[in-house]
């Protein structure tokens, strides 16, 4: 009973947070012929410069402190978000890598980086992470979750500041961003 309620309650905040308060804002875009449709904001986000909400990897809920006693470790993780929304494989992040051009810039006065491929493009906002009960490195960096494990202390996340972006391992009780994609429009 218990993980079909958390189901059902992140389904209704990828809902909430798919659907812009920014009206011009699409919900979605491919960015390659033949690739995954991007959102166009973070979970928890209304708008695409904004940071969103932080969640520790495979959770779908948002805390006050992320460390080891306050993460979920005995729940399934979660990564299949209704609507055929999921969280990136690291091999999707990879090929958005690949495939796109990466600009630092601003938008709306929020630093981050511009990711544009032959069809359209999104903004990552550098948000920062939650570790303990504080925000550490907004505005100056980002840090989005992949579903991609790599043991039972850590997986793998999108990093980024502005002269760098790539892939490290992080714990599973920190609090990253989460950029979500699905298979169609």
């Amino acid at each position: 009973m218990f993980g079909v309620m958390k189901r059902i309650m992140l389904t209704l905040a990828v809902i909430t947070a798919l659907t812009c308060a920014c009206s011009r804002t699409p919900e979605a875009v491919q960015l390659w012929e033949g690739g995954p449709f991007w959102a166009m904001k973070n979970v928890g986000s209304e708008c695409p410069e904004a940071f969103g909400e932080c969640f520790s990897w495979g959770e779908i809920s948002t805390k006050d402190i992320y460390n080891w006693e306050t993460y979920d470790s005995s729940a399934e993780p979660v990564f299949e978000m209704g609507g055929g929304w999921r969280v990136p494989s690291e091999a999707e992040w990879s090929e958005l890598i690949e495939r796109c051009t990466w600009t630092w810039t601003e938008l709306r006065g929020v630093a981050g980086y511009e990711v544009a491929g032959p069809l359209g493009s999104i903004f990552l906002p550098a948000g920062g992470y939650h570790s303990g009960s504080r925000m550490r490195y907004s505005g100056d960096a980002g840090f989005y979750w992949s579903s991609t494990c790599v043991d039972s202390t850590y997986a793998r996340e999108l990093y980024f500041h502005s002269d760098y972006h790539g892939f490290y391992s992080s714990g599973r009780d920190c609090g990253r961003s989460i950029r979500l994609v699905r298979d169609s429009q």
